[in-house]
């Protein structure tokens, strides 16, 4: 019987559920706000998870995805990026000791530049970048047909490029100035509608003036941060 895995996504707004096979099909998904600044409410979250899953399907092992500098093969988080409790902490460990079930945790960019290479647009390419927009910006790199850990568990993270110089500081870090919460932050200022990411593409899609005007000026940003890391 071919077993199943728990995929977590742990984003800066919502943590992503899959359940998948061992090739890569997605058996079912959903999502859950996310919860930044409490390890121990965060983890009641992820126990409906794992729990309801256990009991009908068996979990053959647990995959983790998120922010920050992750040692992959300790599964210590040295940062979390967005998730405000994480600072040194072992997610690999908590987890294994409190469902008895194989864990690992990487960093989501590097993350989707495996799954990319496994079944997405990087196959059979042998370097290439893989950049996610999201409540940040999270970056993948490969070389040679293998993704870049860093020398700090670092690269790709294209999140602290900064856009300003004249002006160094946070506010002028590519993800807070490129995400797609930037992108709705910066339509919310200027045409107040309080949008959320599905409803203002769809307007981008529909060609309406306003969010196309932004989303261009977005785009120049995002080019212009593409141009500078192109191999």
């Amino acid at each position: 019987m071919d077993k199943k895995y728990l995929c977590i996504d742990i984003g800066g707004t919502f943590i992503k559920f899959g359940l998948v096979d061992s090739k890569g099909n997605i058996i079912k998904k959903w999502k859950e706000q996310t919860e930044r600044n409490s390890l121990k409410k965060f983890m009641e979250i992820t126990d409906v998870a794992v729990k309801s899953n256990i009991e009908k399907t068996g979990i053959g092992g647990i995959a983790i995805s998120m922010p920050g500098r992750i040692e992959v093969k300790s599964g210590i988080a040295i940062t979390g990026g967005s998730i405000n409790f994480v600072h040194n902490t072992n997610i690999k460990k908590i987890f294994e000791t409190r469902y008895g079930i194989k864990t690992s945790v990487a960093n989501d960019g590097h993350c989707v530049a495996r799954a990319e290479l496994w079944k997405g647009s990087l196959m059979n390419c042998c370097n290439g970048v893989c950049i996610v927009f999201g409540t940040g910006i999270a970056g993948g790199i490969v070389i040679d047909n293998k993704v870049v850990e860093g020398s700090n568990f670092g690269a790709g993270e294209i999140s602290c490029l900064i856009t300003d110089y004249n002006q160094f500081d946070s506010n002028n870090f590519l993800g807070r100035e490129c995400s797609t919460k930037a992108l709705l932050r910066k339509y919310d200022n200027e045409y107040n509608p309080h949008s959320s990411g599905l409803e203002l593409f769809e307007r981008i899609r529909q060609g309406d003036g306003k969010a196309c005007k932004i989303y261009k000026k977005f785009l120049v940003q995002i080019s212009a941060a593409i141009y500078s890391i192109q191999a």
